[in-house]
């Protein structure tokens, strides 16, 4: 039997859609920050290619919607790039905050950028107006009640 893991608990909070929960686990290749929501897998950092892909689509954009702030991978991808400004609208208040407080290196360098504006809420919310041309959808169910049909919705608008 492989020896367990141990798990760090880098921060909690309980909302609507249940219980979420940041954590941190070794691995040979160094720690791996996982996201686990109502008890299920969301994602984690141990390979971020399509989040990183997703946010360089955005890459020539002026400005870029982003819904859902997750890991903040795809967000510190758009804000490589020369983006004026990006905008994160996130349904779980925690993200927000875990973002603000710097819970891991990749969520504090894009809660730092003066880029970024925070906005809690439903991406589904957004009036479509407001949601630019997109340019990349990430299509992930999300588990639990009352959850958004789409984590991850990039949008840019190049003028």
């Amino acid at each position: 039997m492989a020896p367990v893991e141990p798990v760090m608990i880098i921060a909690r909070a309980e909302s609507v859609r249940g219980e979420i929960v940041l954590r941190r686990r070794p691995t040979a290749a160094g720690p791996v920050d996982e996201l686990i929501v109502n008890g299920a897998f969301a994602m984690d950092s141990a390979e971020t290619g399509s989040e990183r892909e997703l946010g360089w689509t955005a890459k020539n954009a002026h400005r870029v919607l982003l819904g859902g702030l997750g890991l903040g991978y795809t967000a510190d991808e758009v804000l490589a790039s020369s983006v004026r400004r990006l905008d994160i609208v996130e349904c779980e208040d925690a993200l927000i905050e875990w973002a603000k407080l710097g819970a891991t290196e990749v969520l504090q360098r894009v809660a730092s950028d003066p880029r970024v504006r925070f906005h809690a809420g439903d991406i589904a919310a957004v009036p479509r107006r407001r949601r630019r041309p997109t340019v990349g959808r990430d299509r992930r169910p999300r588990p639990g009640p009352g959850t958004p049909s789409s984590s991850t919705w990039t949008t840019a608008r190049t003028s």
